[in-house]
């Protein structure tokens, strides 16, 4: 289907055209799509119903965008398809990032050419079948690093056998539980050629036609996944046949005399690159992520201008009049925006090949710090935000928030699927923490603090407080390492410093979230344009400051009399929120038929009780 042209353009404003560039029109032709009935909103009754809304959505788009290949291997439009999937079905957005993202990206970027896995290739191309993964393994934690799926290479034939060679080794959480649903997947297994173990390899192989499971195939459905919703299940292999040119081989070769070459020969090298479709979509699920929290504070924010309290204090005040509300909502607006600078610059490392980003050292936890640093802990910040952000809309919404037609916990679900999708965020966090103590060339700049006394409305203020604190942990467990026994086993050695670990992760991502936050402002030619964006930036780099109290009054870099101007501080900055938050909310431009939530309507009462008129 040709792309088509919307009927309107939409209102640009400066702040609209700072946040979104040109992907403010492509995600209104984007809503040309909720015109299609596979779009009609409707609550599917049945969960068989719901599985097969959520894959005809996924070939809509695709049919749309001009095939999975063209949109795979269009990165810039593919993000935007994200952002707005997230926001309109999150269901969609799940399935998309992996049919996309990962399978079909993977074929494009390790495949060689060859009849069979063209055919494959076709076949998702024009949404016959949709794209999942097979990696995760049921009864090993860290199952990434130490695949026991195996491959085994059958010369006569020239073809794989796939097989699962305990109950551990059952693959867990692929979306291909529904029947007559075409699923395609690339399946991770160890190479197993003769008596030699050759690195783990993703095949292209399809996991169920219209009329069931293929030959080999085992499928059980799991347990229904109230946060995003679709047909997982679990998987066995026993002699599932793979043609040869369904390995995605990429550098490596394999001769008809079974003589195997591969010039990535260093230990776990192998598997970095097949798990290279990680970065891409851990890009991606940031992407979608960031958009589901501006959404989410979007809900709140309109509702909460229109929601009337009967307090007595001051009956007649919109629920935003009060204090609470305002500390509540305005800092989850703030998270947002800021994670969605972060990801913004994570494009930029992306599209530079992520220069200084790239590769951690070792992987004691999982691969996907040592495909991308930076990439990785993006989304497991942005699966951080979005929790965050959604629990305090829920709550600031009442019972309300409870509503799935109210958006919010369908986002909610979001976060909490993508603490583990794309990568476990907390082995991410323990990984990336041990790279930077590890990485002897890398300093945290403490440069940006200013002699004299703390301004706390100067930004610079938060910048260089959260790099001391950074630097800080960075060198008291560099200091405890270098003082451990050098014969000591690398368990003994990190296991009590993991919680440290974590906390310098996480202090390293706040220095980059308050960077990006930092450099998007000080971009920004519009006066009107900064006046909203710097007492966003002041307020949510005040927060981490204050969460961080008990640090810097311990080592120092903040004093008990500090503390009352920094209270004072992130009170201004609230009030300064305040003036440009409906502005700011506008800016995000997310119309009413993509959000579709109720009370997020500008009348949302006569929304809320549509129904029941029309009961009647």
């Amino acid at each position: 289907m040709a792309r088509q042209t919307p009927t309107a353009a939409p209102t640009t404003t400066p702040l609209r055209a700072f946040l979104h560039g040109d992907r403010l029109a492509q995600l209104a032709e984007l809503d040309e799509l909720l015109r299609e009935p596979e779009f009609a909103a409707t609550s599917p009754a049945t969960n068989t119903e719901r599985n097969l809304q959520t894959y005809a959505r996924l070939a809509a788009v695709g049919r749309r965008e001009g095939g999975s290949l063209a949109l795979a291997g269009d990165v810039r439009r593919l993000f935007t398809v994200q952002e707005w999937m997230a926001v309109v079905d999150p269901c969609v957005f799940h399935a998309a990032l992996v049919h996309f993202a990962v399978c079909t990206w993977s074929i494009r970027e390790l495949g060689r050419p060859g009849a069979d896995l063209t055919e494959l290739t076709g076949e998702l191309d024009r949404q016959h079948a949709a794209g999942t993964i097979l990696i995760t393994e049921v009864g090993r934690s860290n199952s990434h690093i130490a695949v026991a799926t195996e491959a085994r290479y059958d010369a006569p034939s020239r073809t794989f056998s796939l097989n699962t060679p305990d109950d551990g080794a059952v693959k867990v959480m692929a979306n291909v539980a529904e029947p007559g649903v075409a699923k395609s997947a690339i399946v991770f297994a160890e190479l197993v050629v003769g008596d030699r173990r050759c690195g783990v390899f993703p095949f292209a192989m399809r996991i169920r036609t219209a009329d069931g499971p293929a030959q080999g195939v085992r499928i059980s459905a799991l347990s229904d996944v109230a946060a995003i919703p679709l047909d997982y299940a679990l998987v066995r292999f026993e002699d599932a046949r793979v043609p040869f040119d369904c390995w995605l081989r990429d550098s490596a070769s394999l001769a008809t005399d079974g003589t195997f070459e591969d010039p990535l020969d260093r230990p776990g090298e192998r598997l970095v690159r097949s798990l290279s479709f990680s970065a891409h979509a851990a890009l991606g699920a940031s992407v979608g992520l960031a958009a589901a929290a501006r959404a989410s504070v979007t809900v709140a924010l309109r509702h909460s201008r229109q929601r009337i309290t009967s307090g007595t204090l001051a009956p007649g005040l919109e629920v935003l009049g009060y204090s609470t509300q305002q500390w509540a909502l305005y800092t989850a607006l703030a998270d947002a925006l800021a994670t969605t600078f972060l990801v913004d610059k994570a494009k930029i490392w992306w599209a530079d090949g992520a220069p200084g980003q790239r590769r951690a050292t070792g992987q004691a936890f999982a691969p996907w710090t040592a495909v991308n640093r930076g990439l990785a802990l993006t989304k497991a910040a942005a699966a951080a935000c979005l929790g965050r952000v959604t629990a305090t809309c829920r709550i600031g919404a009442g019972a309300q928030g409870l509503l799935a037609a109210n958006r919010v916990t369908q986002y909610e679900g979001m976060s909490q699927v993508f603490q583990a999708a794309v990568g476990d965020s907390l082995l991410t966090r323990l990984d990336a923490g041990r790279s930077l103590v590890s990485d002897e060339d890398y300093e945290v700049d403490t440069t940006g603090r200013a002699a004299g006394p703390l301004d706390f409305d100067e930004p610079q203020t938060a910048l260089a407080l959260s790099a001391a604190r950074e630097a800080g942990l960075l060198a008291a467990i560099r200091a405890q390492v270098r003082a451990t026994d050098p014969e000591a086993a690398p368990f003994d050695l990190w296991n009590p410093l993991l919680p440290a670990t974590i906390q310098l992760a996480d202090a390293h991502l706040r220095c980059l979230t308050l960077q990006s936050f930092d450099e998007r402002v000080g971009a920004a030619a519009e006066p009107e344009v900064v006046a909203a964006l710097r007492p966003l930036q002041l307020l949510h780099g005040l927060n981490i400051v204050h969460e961080d109290l008990a640090w810097h009054l311990e080592h120092g870099s903040l004093h008990p009399g500090d503390v009352a101007g920094l209270r004072a501080a992130r009170e201004r900055a609230l009030a300064c929120v305040h003036d440009h938050a409906a502005a700011l909310v506008d800016a995000f431009a997310i119309p009413a038929e993509r959000l579709h939530a109720t009370i997020a309507e500008d009348d949302y009462v006569s929304a809320v009780v549509r129904g029941v008129r029309l009961a009647s």
